[in-house]
C-alpha cells in the first residue's frame, strides 16, 4: 500500500514527543509490510468517507488518514483520548 502525509500530519508528528516519534516509525515499517498486522488495528473509521485509523504500536496514539483504493494519505496524529472523542463526530 502506498503512504503519502500531509503537511499537517508532518508537524502533529515533529510536535509528538520523542518516544511517539520512534514508535510512528516503528509502526509505520509495520504498516509498510503488512498493514493488517493485527497490533495496527488498521480499520475504517468512516467507510463511507474512507476514512481510516490505525494504532501507534505500544503507545495510546492513532493516526487518521483517507484512503483511495490502495493508496493512503495520512492528515492526523492523535493520542488515544482525544481520537475516542472525535469517535462519531465529524471526521
Amino acid at each position: 500500500m502506498e503512504s503519502h502525509v500531509t503537511p499537517a500530519f508532518r508537524k502533529a508528528l515533529k510536535a509528538a514527543p520523542k518516544e511517539i516519534r520512534k514508535a510512528a516509525q516503528e509502526s509505520y515499517a509495520v504498516f509498510r509490510t503488512d498493514p493488517y498486522d493485527w497490533r495496527l488495528d488498521f480499520k475504517a473509521r468512516d467507510k463511507k468517507r474512507r476514512v481510516w485509523t490505525a494504532r501507534i504500536i505500544g503507545t495510546g496514539w492513532r493516526v487518521r488518514g483517507a484512503r483511495e483504493g490502495d493508496v493512503m494519505i495520512w492528515h492526523r496524529l492523535e493520542d488515544h483520548d482525544r481520537h475516542d472523542a472525535r469517535k462519531g463526530k465529524s471526521l
